[in-house]
């Protein structure tokens, strides 16, 4: 066919659709099992489009964030840690009060319970007159992927409370990209998970505080017989990590379930700094390695007949405050209930964990009904089964960012985030627990548009996640409101005192 035949037809195409357009006063073609969406003419004449919220204040701690060292503190708060450039900062930009007040979204609490976080506030209080390490793991989905938002939120309680090292992390990741530390690691080992198991899982529902566990793929000789597996992972702080988390000064690692002994060696800069053989075992298990000096990087190598089910790999301070990120791609934030609880407290118990932070939602958003009734009573039963396994717990839940979706006149909010918002934060109050909107704290309707749109860039073109900027944003934004809790209940307690 010649070009100006194929130019033609296109043409005579475009006009056909360009009227049925026109004609229709639905922008859907309805037939028994499916619909059609054709966009209306008006969409391409017009100028019109949604009313996108102002985040200036927003755009101006960013651009603070961006323009500062990423190894110093940015918090409004005092602190011995805090450089000469960012002291003038927090003396000059953060001074208006109403530009703070817009800044620090309030935690909520239900009714008449606004104490929910004291006994964690407690033990954070108790540092660093206390010689010991206590943990904050912060589960969510891909929004936080890549220790996004969780490695800024723990620089600046590390900087604040003391603490080093990025805390527990699984051998086999979704994404292994991280803003906080370089993960090589041979191509043998297989991830398990309630989400996703990769052939026959063992033990049940025994996956941890991770929500999974990794091992060596169990191959066999040509005759049958077991070989020697071997397995390795390399650990090197990424460059462009924040300064708490390019250093630890101890190395654990979880493991159980091996039913043969396992020679497990660790090597720092090429040298081998210790090799342990650990025998069988049947139930959780901790190896540890403690160093005189904070260390950077380290190779660790396992070599056994029958893997063990690894759990997780921590690099913490010896004392301090430790937060972990637990990314789960995909996932809503249903999984608690497909695992073994009493394992999880006992793993709990061992890391000594004090409080779960929660943050699920967007992967809900897509499937746009009417009601969400059905999902707050599925979250519910999670956060009532870890509370009803660890009543030690104290939890915040962060709800639903904003999500976006290309609609007739641009890029608008979905129609069911409040309603999932909503049910979230039900959820929560119902079960005891404080909760922090982020979607507010965005801006609310039609915020992630202007995350998106904004220079630099604060969200990612999908306009579901957030960038690196954008994490870094957010993560200031909660720890402002976390630290306002915390000085709140600071306050209290001395008034108390002073009581007495």
């Amino acid at each position: 066919m010649k070009p100006f035949r194929i130019f033609l037809f296109g043409l005579s195409v475009f006009f056909i659709l360009a009227l049925v357009s026109v004609s229709l006063r639905s922008n859907y073609v309805i037939f028994s099992l499916f619909n059609i969406k054709i966009p209306s003419l008006e969409r391409f004449i017009s100028n019109t489009k949604p009313a996108y919220k102002d985040i200036s204040n927003i755009v101006t701690l960013s651009n603070f964030i961006k323009d500062s060292s990423t190894h110093k503190s940015l918090s409004v708060t005092k602190t011995k840690f805090i450089s000469a450039k960012v002291q003038a900062i927090d003396s000059v930009a953060f001074i208006n009060h109403d530009c703070l007040r817009t800044l620090v979204r309030p935690i909520e609490f239900p009714n008449e319970k606004d104490t929910l976080l004291n006994p964690f506030f407690r033990e954070l209080g108790s540092l660093p007159t206390n010689k010991k390490l206590i943990r904050i793991m912060h589960y969510g989905d891909s929004q936080i992927e890549g220790d996004r938002i969780t490695s800024y939120i723990r620089n600046q309680l590390q900087l604040r409370f003391g603490g080093l090292g990025i805390g527990l992390f699984s051998i086999v990741t979704t994404n292994p990209a991280s803003s906080s530390y370089v993960f090589d690691v041979s191509d043998n080992w297989v991830k398990y998970s309630p989400q996703r198991n990769t052939g026959n899982a063992t033990n049940g529902k025994k996956f941890g505080a991770l929500i999974n566990y990794s091992r060596i793929d169990n191959s066999t000789s040509f005759f049958g017989k077991p070989t020697e597996l071997d397995g390795w992972i390399d650990l090197k702080r990424a460059n462009i990590s924040f300064s708490q988390a390019q250093k630890f000064q101890q190395c654990r690692i979880f493991y159980g379930f091996n039913r043969t002994p396992m020679m497990v060696q660790a090597k720092q800069n090429k040298k081998v700094v210790d090799a342990e053989i650990v025998p069988s075992s049947s139930g959780l298990k901790e190896l540890r390695w403690k160093f005189n000096t904070p260390i950077s990087n380290l190779s660790i190598s396992f070599k056994t007949v029958e893997s063990p089910n690894i759990y997780g790999i921590a690099l913490d301070a010896l004392e301090g405050i430790a937060v972990d990120n637990v990314p789960l791609r995909g996932s809503s934030g249903l999984e608690f209930s497909h695992i073994d609880l009493n394992f999880l407290r006992q793993f709990y118990q061992l890391l000594n964990v004090k409080l779960l932070v929660l943050q699920f939602g967007v992967n809900v958003v897509p499937n746009v009904l009417s009601d969400y009734t059905f999902y707050e009573n599925n979250y519910r039963k999670q956060i009532e089964a870890v509370k009803k396994a660890c009543p030690f717990l104290s939890i915040i839940i962060i709800g639903v960012s904003d999500v976006s979706r290309n609609g007739e006149n641009g890029y608008e909010t979905y129609p069911n985030v409040t309603k999932i918002r909503d049910a979230q934060k039900r959820a929560a109050f119902a079960t005891g627990c404080a909760f922090w909107d982020m979607y507010e704290a965005m801006g609310g309707h039609n915020s992630m548009p202007s995350w998106v749109y904004t220079n630099p860039p604060l969200a990612q073109k999908d306009f579901v996640h957030l960038n690196a900027l954008g994490a870094k944003t957010i993560g200031e934004m909660f720890y402002r409101s976390f630290i306002h809790e915390f000085e709140r209940f600071q306050a209290s307690e001395k008034t108390l005192s002073n009581v007495e």
